[in-house]
């Protein structure tokens, strides 16, 4: 009370704030807020994470990447190949296993020891270093690519339980398909890629290295059975498009590991389980 009256009650702080501020503004502010709240969750589609783009490496770093990844793809990946055969490791499975797993321990020894670049700048750092857009996109990202493939490759997946251990053939399998994908990534993306965007920026650095991927030595194989079916040569218009894809992300958010374990899991469904039959 004050001189004998009764103060009058005191408003809400809601109320109050909303004397201050007109119920447009506050919407506009609540909304812009949820916006912020819920972009983790969306900007990935949009290729941005959050972190600065571009790469710390010098001249003479990259004429190493460029030189080591012409000795990967034109002579060590097709010389551990031979070497697989020579030790003559058996079955297809395994040997495939035995292949891509050399060759990735060559590549990242490479990186290391020769071109002497911490992984952290191909990309390859730990979840704590990953950004929360990367932390929300990835897991959707991927299990909108599993239920994909599995409904394009539902007849397939049926079939696998008819094979004699095919849960082994499985596991070794996916492995493969896994390890696979993120050689290629290593070398096309974390290697290639970055060093062409720093000789000649993003838009060039990006398609080069990409028509490289498509064309080059990785694929080439896919020419031989075009002769036969001239048909065969549209595969080379999706490898392009996917390779488009994954080169925009990892330039934007500079992380390897996204890249590499979509691809190969998408080399899982498309080539892996091929293999089945």
């Amino acid at each position: 009370m004050r001189n004998g009256q009764a103060l009058p009650p005191v408003a809400p702080w809601r109320e109050l704030w909303a004397r201050q501020v007109p119920s447009g503004a506050m919407s506009r502010m609540q909304t812009a807020r949820l916006v912020e709240k819920l972009k983790p969750w969306w900007s990935g589609y949009l290729f941005y994470f959050g972190k600065p783009v571009g790469s710390a490496h010098g001249e003479l770093a990259g004429i190493r990447i460029l030189v080591a990844c012409a000795v990967l793809e034109l002579w060590l990946r097709p010389a551990c190949r031979d070497l697989i055969q020579w030790l003559g490791v058996p079955g297809r499975l395994w040997s495939g296993l035995a292949l891509v797993t050399l060759v990735l321990a060559l590549a990242l020894g490479i990186c290391r020891l020769w071109i002497r670049m911490p992984f952290a700048n191909l990309g390859l750092f730990g979840w704590r270093k990953w950004s929360s857009a990367e932390r929300c996109f990835f897991p959707q990202l991927l299990v909108i690519s599993l239920i994909a493939f599995v409904a394009m490759q539902s007849k397939t997946l049926r079939q696998i339980p008819e094979h004699s251990a095919w849960v082994q053939s499985v596991l070794v399998i996916l492995s493969w398909q896994l390890i696979w994908g993120f050689y290629q990534e290593l070398v096309y993306r974390g290697l290639l890629q970055t060093e062409l965007v720093r000789r000649w920026g993003p838009v060039a650095g990006i398609l080069i290295s990409n028509l490289l991927f498509t064309f080059g030595p990785l694929h080439a194989y896919h020419l031989s059975s075009a002769f036969a079916n001239p048909g065969h040569l549209s595969i080379f218009a999706g490898i392009f498009v996917i390779g488009l894809y994954f080169g925009i992300i990892f330039y934007r958010s500079g992380n390897l590991w996204m890249i590499g374990l979509l691809h190969g899991v998408g080399d899982f469904f498309i080539d892996g389980l091929a293999m089945m039959n």
